[in-house]
């Protein structure tokens, strides 16, 4: 380690279990080097950030626009009725709002991290969303047409 340190240079114990893996490293136990341990190197962070990001969008498009598997979604939609939470299921962009919670509290190092990427992980959803909609074709119609309807002629 080359430090002053006297600790065990592998001990984790004072890790919290989740995050007892080869991806975020091991310290000593008076948390000496903890800080650069924990950190993920760029591209390890650029891969997670990706990962979440599609993760999130097709856990918030399941939930808002599928039925989901034996129509699970669709029941829980139904169970939900036409109140706050029922149009919660039905807003994609609340929900990925939602949904980007937890892996920004997992990707995030800080306070200011965690809120600016708990709205990008949001943003990237969003974006995901719109670039993979269909889009609805309109059938033009004619002035005639409208005339008719309209006026009855």
């Amino acid at each position: 380690m080359g430090s002053a340190c006297k600790h065990r240079a592998g001990s984790v114990d004072w890790l919290p279990q989740s995050r007892r893996s080869p991806l975020f490293g091991a310290g000593s136990v008076c948390g000496h080097n903890r800080r650069e341990n924990l950190r993920m190197n760029r591209s390890t962070f650029i891969l997670c950030f990706v990962l979440c990001s599609l993760a999130v969008w097709r856990v918030a498009h399941l939930l808002a626009r599928e039925n989901g598997p034996w129509d699970l979604i669709a029941r829980l939609r139904t169970a939900l009725g036409s109140g706050i939470l029922g149009s919660l299921m039905d807003n994609f962009y609340c929900l990925s709002f939602l949904v980007s919670l937890p892996p920004a509290i997992w990707l995030s190092s800080n306070r200011m991290g965690f809120f600016i990427l708990w709205l990008t992980l949001s943003a990237v959803a969003g974006l995901l969303e719109r670039t993979t909609q269909r889009k609805q074709r309109y059938l033009r119609v004619s002035r005639s047409y409208m005339d008719k309807v309209i006026r009855g002629e």
